[in-house]
């Protein structure tokens, strides 16, 4: 046996020193040695790409060449090949494999080939990928999910974009799913400063840090736009609501009742969260409400009152006073002047505390509905009758009393503020039977009061005297001049009697006495 592997091994060596090349299974090798396993190589000329698959070379640079003619690298090879590294990290080995591998493509971006990375039977790899034509290549970077699902995780297009979650990336990294940054961000190689905020700069350029502000930074409190959602917004110690539900009493509130807005009833609230009117407002503070006007001193400040089909009035402030006003003709209604005190119905200059401009002649504008001419006086207390004196004030005339059931003889006094002439009118319903007053005049130093007797029917004589019916009559008198008050006291009998007047002066001049004779 040892002389035989001599014999072979002395042919070898002159084999090689013959020829200087080695051919195992063909007699035409290329380069220094050249394994045909096929042996289905020319006997002249290179093999063909398809003779040289199954063939092994090496050339005179020692470059090899595995299924295809030595390149200019030093291994070359044509299709695939395995490779299981030992390791010995923990002493038993792992069982990874590297393996390269071709494949026909399927398409723009479809694998022709790759690297596939194993351990176990978890397989990784890189795939090289065809582009649109002949001369684009991109990489696909797949992984194995810990339930050994292959799938790719990372694309570098033939266009130098780079895909992570995507397969179709179309900028220089375009992410699908989230993205976690420890680090800078640095747009234009600039990170920017504590509290700017990153602004687009368009599509041609790389965003910009800038510090915000009211004109960069447009928002909802800048310019016009729509709450996504219920926001409360706070401001120091106040907060503000903002709610999407239209169908809420306090949709929309600052401060809890400052300002309510009743979004269900059309309602607005000042100091309360639940508005009963159109506008309610409570407050906790004498000053419910102020209302301030630009205008002049003289001119008056209008708040406005109406509905869509009525007279609408205005409330009138300014120049010390108060008016209500018709809002069409601006004439007054009620005017009430601050300072003075003095009211006006119906004039806005009121020189008493009370006074009433009817705009018609003899027409006071008062009227008392449930007091008229018929109504029946059942008080019997002092009172005084009103008249109007020549500047259209309104004046007492006197004072009255009720009498009811005088008797015969009785005495009813009424107390009197100034000298005067008063003339007491005693009436009633007496039957058949006469009712006298007595009638009073007061005689001032140095004149002559003349006091005449008038019948009252037809004039009459008793033989002796008679009594006209117009003055002067036949029978008179007069007082001396004196300072007082006379009264005058008639009485009367039936039949042929004698009808006495007689003048008595009154110590008191300020009281009246009625003496009252119902004779009978």
């Amino acid at each position: 046996m040892k002389k035989t592997k001599l014999l072979l091994l002395i042919l070898l060596l002159s084999a090689a020193g013959t020829y200087a090349q080695v051919g195992v299974g063909t007699t035409n090798p290329q380069g220094v040695f050249n394994v045909d396993a096929s042996k289905d190589n020319a006997a002249t000329g290179a093999p063909t790409v398809a003779q040289q698959a199954n063939d092994f070379f090496i050339n005179a640079a020692g470059r090899v060449g595995i299924g295809v003619l030595p390149g200019t690298n030093k291994l070359l090879v044509n299709g695939s090949g395995k490779f299981t590294p030992t390791t010995t990290n923990d002493g038993a080995g792992e069982p990874v494999s590297i393996e390269m591998y071709g494949k026909a493509g399927t398409g723009t971006y479809t694998s022709v080939g790759g690297i596939k990375l194993s351990w176990y039977v978890a397989t990784g790899g890189i795939d090289i990928l065809r582009g649109p034509s002949d001369k684009g290549v991109g990489l696909g970077f797949s992984i194995a999910s810990e339930t050994n699902v292959t799938s790719e995780a990372m694309r570098i297009s033939a266009t130098g974009n780079v895909g992570i979650g995507t397969t179709s990336p179309t900028e220089k990294l375009d992410v699908t799913g989230n993205i976690k940054l420890s680090g800078k961000l640095m747009p234009g190689g600039n990170a920017g400063t504590t509290g700017q905020l990153l602004f687009s700069q368009g599509t041609s350029a790389a965003p910009q840090w800038i510090s915000p502000s009211v004109t960069n930074l447009p928002t909802f409190y800048s310019v016009d736009g729509v709450l996504a959602g219920n926001r409360n917004v706070v401001m120091e110690d106040k907060t503000i609501i903002f709610s999407t539900d239209n169908t809420k009493v306090n949709a929309y509130n600052i401060d809890s009742g400052t300002f309510s807005l009743d979004a269900l009833n059309d309602r607005v609230g000042i100091g309360t969260t639940s508005p009963l009117a159109k506008l309610d407002v409570q407050s906790s503070v004498k000053e419910v409400a102020r209302f301030t006007s630009s205008q002049t001193l003289n001119n008056f400040s209008h708040v406005a009152i109406g509905n869509a089909s009525g007279s609408w009035a205005k409330l009138a402030s300014g120049s010390g006073a108060f008016a209500i006003r018709n809002y069409n003709t601006d004439a007054t209604v009620f005017y009430s002047d601050l300072v003075s005190g003095n009211t006006g119905i119906g004039t806005s200059s009121p020189s008493t505390k009370l006074e009433i401009d009817s705009g018609t002649a003899d027409d006071s504008g008062l009227k008392l509905t449930k007091l008229t001419s018929a109504s029946v006086n059942t008080s019997t207390a002092t009172t005084a009758a009103l008249g109007v004196n020549a500047s259209g004030k309104v004046v007492t005339m006197g004072t009255s009393k009720r009498v009811d059931s005088v008797a015969t003889n009785g005495v009813v006094t009424l107390p009197v503020a100034a000298f005067g002439t008063y003339k007491v009118t005693v009436s009633g319903s007496h039957g058949n039977y006469k009712t006298f007053a007595d009638e009073y005049l007061i005689c001032y130093a140095n004149t002559f009061v003349k006091i005449t007797a008038v019948h009252l029917s037809s004039a009459y004589s008793n033989g002796t005297t008679s009594i006209a019916t117009t003055p002067p009559n036949t029978d008179s008198f007069s007082l001396t001049p004196g300072h007082g008050i006379y009264k005058l006291t008639s009485s009367m009998v039936y039949g042929d009697q004698q009808c006495n007047l007689v003048a008595t002066a009154l110590t008191n001049t300020e009281i009246i006495s009625i003496k009252t004779q119902v004779l009978w």
